[in-house]
């Protein structure tokens, strides 16, 4: 059953509702079809990203009511107190991981960004930090779910140098040069600077956002 599955992040998710609003001259539903159908798995996404990093995508919400993509609760996932254990276990280990190596590619300010996570890690939300695909690469280790569709090159720096010494997650990076060149054949010229304009567009919010919280440039 999750060989046959797709796991989807929120960032990826959240590029199919920009696009929806804007005027970008291209078909939204057409342009996910043909990733989803190109990669030829049942996409599903994890609840945790559902309630707390989805709170304004009606685009991807109405795939959810509609059966198109399947939400993954934690009763999938975790069947006894030995379960829970180690997903908060690997949730901590992966969240530093993930927090140093934003501080050495200087995303972050260490001296206000806490190194250990505090909270409860199934219902905290952190602003401006993606801990969903954290949530998803851990439901992929635990389900064998071999692909995850992000759009954040930290879910696959995390997936190759932590996770795959013991399995495989392949992390399909959608604005990724390999994945555009890869799947070319696919894409329109218009769908394909759609998503290059889209991602330097979050690219420059990003880095406006973290110049103003931490005063890194």
């Amino acid at each position: 059953m999750y060989s046959d599955e797709i796991l989807l992040d929120s960032d990826f998710c959240n590029m199919f509702s920009d696009l929806n609003t804007q005027d970008t001259k291209i078909d939204v539903d057409e342009l996910y079809r043909k990733i989803i159908n190109q990669i030829g798995k049942k996409p599903c996404i994890h609840k945790y990203i559902v309630e707390s990093e989805l709170l304004s995508n009606n685009y991807i919400k109405e795939k959810i009511k509609n059966h198109e993509i399947r939400v993954i609760d934690y009763n999938e996932i975790i069947k006894d107190d030995d379960d829970k254990l180690y997903y908060k276990t690997l949730f901590h280990e992966y969240y530093k991981f993930l927090y140093e190596t934003d501080c050495l590619n200087n995303k972050i300010n260490p001296k206000i960004t806490e190194k250990e996570f505090s909270g409860d890690v199934f219902t905290s939300r952190k602003a401006g930090v993606n801990l969903g695909e954290i949530h998803s690469l851990i439901t992929s280790f635990f389900l064998g779910i071999p692909i995850f569709l992000s759009n954040d090159n930290g879910a696959k720096e995390l997936a190759d140098k932590k996770i795959n010494t013991s399995t495989n997650i392949n992390v399909l990076v959608i604005s990724g040069f390999d994945f555009l060149t890869k799947y070319e054949d696919i894409f329109s010229r218009q769908e394909r600077k759609a998503i290059l304009s889209l991602h330097k567009t979050w690219k420059e919010r990003w880095k406006k956002q973290k110049e103003q919280k931490t005063g890194i440039q």
